[in-house]
């Protein structure tokens, strides 16, 4: 049953879009041709970018978030995003962006709860 990893952040500016989408893009090729990793996306809610990621287990998701361009995005991403949280659960399929969303927020505490709306919420 693959492990499935969803993370949030916030940027801080909008400013720094560019520089965010291009280290997005560096981390998803090498999530992308990465053997053990059978999805990966970002994608945009409200204000907030979440990472979706399905993997074979655990050790080679830990390989691929401690070495290459995902490494260095991430020593990199405090100066112009704010982390949420990650959440890892075990699922036979990859979840929709809804259902990934749902995941995600259930596993925050209360201190940790974004102040904007579901989005599929109308």
């Amino acid at each position: 049953m693959p492990l499935i990893a969803i993370g949030a952040v916030k940027l801080k500016h909008w400013i720094w879009g560019p520089e965010f989408f291009w280290r997005t893009t560096l981390s998803l090729r090498q999530a992308r041709t990465n053997g053990d990793c059978t999805h990966a996306e970002v994608f945009g809610w409200q204000e907030y970018y979440l990472s979706l990621t399905a993997w074979r287990d655990g050790a080679a998701m830990k390989r691929y978030a401690q070495s290459g361009h995902h490494a260095r995005a991430m020593r990199w991403s405090s100066r112009i995003a704010i982390p949420l949280h990650f959440r890892h659960v075990q699922l036979d399929h990859v979840p929709s962006h809804a259902q990934a969303f749902d995941l995600w927020h259930e596993g925050l505490r209360p201190n940790e709860l974004p102040l904007v709306n579901h989005p599929c919420s109308s």
